[in-house]
C-alpha cells in the first residue's frame, strides 16, 4: 500500500492553519476539508506530539514533515527478528509446525526471543 505523503502534508498544513490561525472548531475544519473528525483529531494529535505549528509545518518539505509527524519507532535490539520468508518455506514441508519452528528459534536465540504469538508470520504476506 503506497501512501501519498504530499497529500498528507498538504492536509496537515491546512488543518494547522484552520485550527491555529483561523481558530475554527474541529467540526467546521473537518467539513471544510472533507475529512472525518477522527482523522482531523489524528492530524492534530500528531502535530501536537511533534510540537509543530502551522508556520513550521509550512516551511518543511513533504519528507521532513512526515518524519516529524511519524518518527521511527524504537525496535528493541535484544530481539532477533525471525526470517518470515524462511518460516513460510519451512511450513510447506511435511510434519513442520509453527510451534516446532518457534522452539528451534527460541533454542538458537542467544539473548531474548519473541514470544510465540509475536513469532507467527503475517499470513497475508505475499
Amino acid at each position: 500500500m503506497l501512501t501519498d505523503f504530499s497529500a498528507m502534508s498538504e492536509t496537515t498544513v491546512k488543518v494547522l492553519r484552520l485550527k491555529h490561525e483561523c481558530g475554527l472548531p474541529n467540526a467546521r475544519i473537518a467539513a471544510a476539508l472533507g475529512i472525518a473528525q477522527g482523522s482531523l483529531a489524528n492530524y492534530l494529535a500528531a502535530a501536537a506530539t511533534a510540537g509543530l505549528t502551522h508556520s513550521e509545518a509550512q516551511a518543511l518539505d513533504d519528507a521532513a514533515l512526515n518524519a516529524r509527524l511519524h518518527p521511527q519507532r524504537y525496535v528493541h535490539p535484544q530481539f532477533a527478528v525471525p526470517d518470515f520468508g524462511q518460516i513460510h518455506r519451512e511450513l510447506r514441508r511435511k510434519g513442520v509446525t509453527l510451534q516446532l519452528l518457534w522452539e528451534e528459534y527460541r533454542a538458537i536465540s542467544t539473548s531474548c526471543c519473541l514470544r510465540f504469538g509475536r513469532y507467527s508470520p503475517p499470513m497475508n504476506a505475499g
